[in-house]
Formats: structure tokens, C-alpha cells, sequence
């Protein structure tokens, strides 16, 4: 089992709703020519074409996918490229922050463990989860094994179809904004790996106010910037920016990533949400694949999460992948995921 942050920033790797914030350019995906300055472009397409889809599914000649000019030059130039030189270790784990948040989830799981029942709070906020649950889930995909209140916390143990996690993960946040809801946030979600297409999980969210007379766990206060520097956001900027770095110059490996571009193409394509998604990027290199897309209305960030958990779930990625969501001025969302290769 392993524990969770709940943001969209994992420690681990977090399945409801959980994934780092990256932000990243990269090539652009339209207008794709077969690579520059091979011996013989024409064979090296049908080469391409030929093999065998990853996903398991063979790439059609008629719609696969060729590297842009900008990628063949950047592919040809970075393997005597050197990567950006390092002052700071950044693989090096973050070990100040990493401490505080076990101690932090320690006395949590302590204090819920060990508090008494809030009689008056308790039964009947259980009775409004379990309704709102019931209301909104598919049986199919979400099933509610139990759902435990006492004081501060309640507990809801689930066992969720690995594809829709991230449908289960927005359902707890909308619950949190229920007008009965007496919760301030999701504190913390631990989860298994997916075991035949399914991951059992339990999500702790936190009550708002506790009544005056009722004893409160005081929590460690997170480390300081001058004790943990890299708990600083100017950190993760500049950790970000190295990592950006060293992405835009990793070449492409063409025996896996242009099926596999073909692929997460068709994967988006065949979800009835489509037409609400304008896809920018889908674009896979050496160790990773990278998708950008801007959506029209909630309902096609959905139908994106799902997608990326479809393909989360082969066995070509990781199962968690890096996620982030920007809301523009006019109300669209621009959303990105990257999907790390195994």
C-alpha cells in the first residue's frame, strides 16, 4: 500500500486524482513527413507502418503517424547532445518533505483510529455519502464497500475499474461541495495496484469544524523553506525547468513511439466525448509520451482521464501518470498527461 498527498501532486503513485503538475513544449504534431536524411525515406515509412501496435492492435498503413522535420532534426542531433548540466542532485528525493508528510499521516491515522464517535454528526453524515454515492455511481465501475464517520474524519473504502478512477476521484471532490457537506478537504488516499482491472482504495476527508468542547490533534507544521529547500516552489520551478530540459532533447525511439502516438490517437478517437476535445500534442519519445488537448466542457476532461487510464492500464506505461489542468479566461480547460514508459 502506499500514501498520497491529496492534490494533484503524488508522493508514490497516486490512483484517485493524484499526479504531479508539469508544464512542457514540445514539437508540434501536425503536418507529419516521414524523417529527413535517411538513405531510404519510402521503406523506412512502410517499416514503420508495419509494426506491430504495442497496445496490441496492428498500426493501419493508411493513417500512421510520421515524425514532423523538427522531430527528425531533433532526434538526429541529440545522441551527441549533452543534457543541461546539474548544480543541484535533482533525483535526489525530497527527504525533509517526504519525512514531515510520514509523521503528518502517522498522527492522522492515530487520531482517527483512536477518536471517539460524534453521535450527532457522525450517523447522519454517513447516511448523506452513502446516498450521494448511490446516486451518481455506476455499479459497475464504483463500488462502495463502507463508509465510516466518527469525529473528524470519514473513511470511504472503495473498490473502483482502474479506468475510472479519475471519475471516482472527481466524485469525491464534488462531494466536498455538496451543499450538506460539513467537509473542508480530502486529507490523504491510500491505494493498491490494480489487481484484474480493479484497485481498491480508502480516502480520508476531514471534518470542517469540530465542536468547541472536542480535543484537537495538532499537526506538525510543514518544514520551512531555510530546512527544506526543496519544498520551495522556486525549488520545483527550477527542478521543472531541468526537466524540461532534458525532455526536449530526448530523441525518439522510432521502434515504439510513432504505434504508439497512432495509438493513443485512436484511443481518443473512439470515446463518444471526442468532438468536445481538440487534441494539440501526442507525442511519445524514448521514455515517455506526452498529450495535450484543450477541452470544450468538464464532461471532456472526464472522457480525457479516462482515456489516459485506459492506456495507464496496458503494459507500455506506468500505472500513474503526470496530469495537469489550466482553466483559460474563456472557460476551457487546457489539460495535459504524461504517461511514463515501462
Amino acid at each position: 500500500m502506499r500514501w498520497t498527498r491529496s492534490r494533484l501532486v503524488g508522493v508514490g503513485a497516486a490512483v484517485i486524482a493524484l499526479a504531479i503538475a508539469f508544464a512542457v513544449t514540445s514539437p508540434d504534431d501536425n503536418n507529419r513527413a516521414p524523417p529527413a536524411g535517411t538513405s531510404n525515406d519510402q521503406s523506412t515509412a512502410v517499416e514503420l507502418r508495419n509494426k506491430p501496435d504495442p497496445f496490441g492492435a496492428e498500426v493501419p498503413a493508411s493513417t500512421a503517424i510520421q515524425p514532423t522535420a523538427a522531430e527528425a532534426t531533433l532526434a538526429q542531433g541529440a545522441g551527441t547532445a549533452s543534457a543541461p548540466t546539474a548544480e543541484e542532485d535533482w533525483d535526489a528525493p525530497c527527504t525533509c518533505w517526504d519525512n514531515w508528510l510520514v509523521e503528518r499521516i502517522a498522527i492522522i491515522e492515530a487520531t482517527r483510529e483512536s477518536e471517539s464517535v460524534d453521535i450527532s454528526w457522525a450517523y447522519e453524515t454517513e447516511q448523506l455519502l452513502t446516498q450521494y454515492f448511490k446516486d451518481r455511481q455506476d455499479a459497475d465501475e464504483l463500488e462502495i464497500t463502507s463508509i465510516e464517520c466518527k469525529s473528524t474524519y470519514c473513511t470511504i473504502n472503495a473498490n473502483v475499474a482502474a479506468a475510472a478512477v479519475s471519475e471516482a476521484n472527481q466524485m469525491i471532490r464534488q462531494a466536498l461541495s455538496e451543499p450538506w457537506s460539513t467537509f473542508k478537504r480530502n486529507t490523504q488516499t491510500r491505494s493498491s495496484d490494480a489487481v484484474k482491472g480493479r484497485i481498491a482504495f480508502s480516502t480520508l476527508i476531514e471534518r470542517k469544524t469540530l465542536p468547541d468542547d472536542y480535543p484537537r490533534t495538532a499537526l506538525p507544521a510543514p518544514p520551512t523553506a531555510e530546512a527544506c529547500p526543496c519544498s520551495t516552489p522556486q525549488w520545483r520551478a527550477r527542478k521543472e525547468a531541468h526537466e524540461r530540459a532534458l525532455r526536449a532533447a530526448e530523441p525518439k525511439d522510432p521502434d515504439w513511439a510513432y504505434a504508439v502516438e497512432q495509438q493513443l490517437h485512436q484511443l481518443i478517437s473512439e470515446h463518444p466525448r471526442a468532438v468536445e476535445l481538440q487534441v494539440t500534442t501526442v507525442d511519445c519519445r524514448t521514455t515517455f509520451c506526452e498529450i495535450k488537448a484543450t477541452a470544450l466542457l468538464m464532461p471532456a476532461l472526464d472522457a480525457f482521464n479516462k482515456v489516459i487510464d485506459r492506456a495507464s492500464l496496458s503494459q507500455r506505461f506506468d500505472l500513474s501518470a503526470e496530469r495537469q489542468t489550466t482553466t483559460e479566461t474563456d472557460g476551457t480547460l487546457q489539460i495535459m498527461a504524461r504517461l511514463r514508459r515501462r
